[in-house]
């Protein structure tokens, strides 16, 4: 099991501006969407308060080698959205949270394990809001959050 430093937060609700993909690889696919907004939209982004969050949507599934990922970035009230781009609220919630060091695909599921242990382990039970990754500008996940609830 990894090794981790777990922390407790709450997440505030936020506007955000959604980017999907689906596919054998459809995080790639949703990143490319995503990365190539943030640079047609630079002025829209402060890299010191902008927050970029992505899960599987719908997760994968036994026998298929396609699933759905999509990537939130935390937007001002004035960002319209265009194309395949929608407005949501990310409601926030509790979370478990963990910084990760990601060195390959594989390592993922040792951190996300590593955050289950914990929550069982500790007086939180696991909540049903959505669980995230949160990654930076460039892309680089860099914490997990796991929904929790006291």
């Amino acid at each position: 099991m990894k090794e981790i430093k777990v922390g407790v937060v709450e997440l505030k609700p936020m506007r955000m501006i959604s980017f999907y993909g689906y596919g054998e690889q459809p995080e790639d696919i949703a990143w490319e969407k995503t990365a190539s907004w943030i640079k047609e939209n630079t002025e829209k982004i402060n890299p010191k308060t902008t927050r970029i969050f992505g899960f599987n949507n719908p997760c994968p599934s036994v026998g298929s080698t396609k699933y759905g990922y999509e990537f939130l970035v935390s937007v001002n009230e004035d960002v319209v959205p265009n194309g395949d781009m929608r407005i949501t609220v990310l409601p926030g919630g509790l979370y478990a949270t963990a910084t990760c060091e990601i060195e390959k695909g594989e390592d993922f599921p040792l951190y996300w394990n590593s955050l289950n242990a914990w929550c069982e382990e500790s007086s939180y039970s696991f909540a049903t809001h959505q669980w995230l990754e949160e990654h930076t500008i460039e892309g680089r996940p860099f914490a997990m959050f796991l929904p929790i609830k006291e």
